[in-house]
């Protein structure tokens, strides 16, 4: 059901591409921030380290207060480093933590051994670390605003989708030629709004079709009963008559929806249709008529012939060009 709700999907889209978006963001920003970082200080601290080492004299400059974030560790002072520092290969390191304090450490390799330069970073790395607690609370709220505003954009685009909803909640099962396309014009939900008028459409075919055939089958019913009860040639003919006409009417509406091409599987196909029986029946079925036109009607047929069409298209074709034959 969660994966099925469209409000659902929306909202839990929105919130990924806004997570992804903003942790995006926010990842740049740190490591654009860590990279300036490490090239400023560690070219600063690097030239400094290479005049200390060529002026071995100007360390005195150090113990000067305006210089007390920087500390040069040579010969026995390196003693006063933690073992874990001392044991770090030449290089440039940022953010070394020494003493709850934060350096940007630059080691040398000379004849004498190693020397160390440090400067203190720690109130970089505090801002850095504000900034990152800056940037959680901000993506926190960008969150809320997205499932706000996801949650409201949701309610606008499905609004339609509930008004198709409302409208086809109101259709009684009984209401016959309704159609709402037009009343949802112009959208997207306007094509499901057609599909629904195209397959009410053939609904009303197909409830029609039933409608007409229900009688037919009511009177052929009634004309079975009749034929069994009665002794008069001219009540049996008159039977046979309305036999006839149902069977008539039966097979035109079998006709109507073969040709509408809807609903074809309510269509009886039966098996195939044996052309030259079924003319000879339509022959028989109209011997008054000929008898009266004073003409002669012959049926040769050379070869079989099987139609796999609907025995009552292929009745009422016959009985149209026997008829015109018969009357012209």
């Amino acid at each position: 059901m969660y994966r099925k709700s469209l409000k659902r999907r929306i909202i839990f889209t929105t919130v990924i591409i806004v997570t992804v978006v903003s942790t995006l963001f926010a990842g740049c920003l740190l490591l654009i921030k860590q990279r300036l970082e490490e090239t400023t200080f560690g070219r600063l601290v690097h030239e400094h380290l290479e005049i200390l080492i060529n002026e071995p004299a100007s360390a005195e400059i150090l113990s000067h207060a305006l210089f007390n974030e920087w500390r040069f560790y040579r010969g026995e002072g390196v003693a006063r480093l933690p073992e874990s520092i001392q044991q770090l290969p030449p290089g440039s390191y940022h953010s070394i933590n020494i003493d709850d304090r934060f350096y940007h450490l630059q080691i040398e390799q000379i004849p004498e051994g190693k020397v160390y330069l440090t400067y203190d970073v720690t109130e970089w790395e505090q801002q850095e670390h504000a900034l990152l607690a800056t940037l959680f609370y901000g993506l926190v709220v960008v969150l809320i605003v997205a499932v706000l505003m996801a949650n409201r954009s949701s309610r606008i685009i499905l609004s339609p989708v509930k008004a198709l909803t409302a409208r086809l909640t109101n259709i009684e099962p009984g209401d016959r030629g309704v159609r709402i396309a037009g009343e949802f014009r112009g959208s997207e939900i306007g094509q499901i709004a057609s599909a629904f008028d195209n397959y009410s459409a053939r609904l009303d075919q197909v409830v029609a079709s039933h409608e007409l055939r229900t009688p037919l089958s009511v009177m052929l019913g009634a004309v079975d009963v009749l034929d069994a009860n009665v002794d008069s040639p001219v009540a049996e003919r008159a039977l046979g008559r309305i036999r006839r006409a149902c069977g008539e009417m039966q097979a035109f509406i079998e006709a109507t929806l073969f040709l509408s091409r809807e609903g074809g599987s309510g269509i009886n196909r039966g098996e195939p249709v044996n052309l030259p029986s079924l003319l000879q029946e339509v022959v028989e079925d109209y011997r008054d008529r000929i008898a009266a036109a004073t003409i002669e009607v012959q049926i040769e047929a050379l070869s079989p012939m099987l139609l796999d069409v609907p025995a009552g298209i292929v009745k009422i074709t016959l009985n149209n060009i026997l008829l015109n034959a018969i009357e012209h």
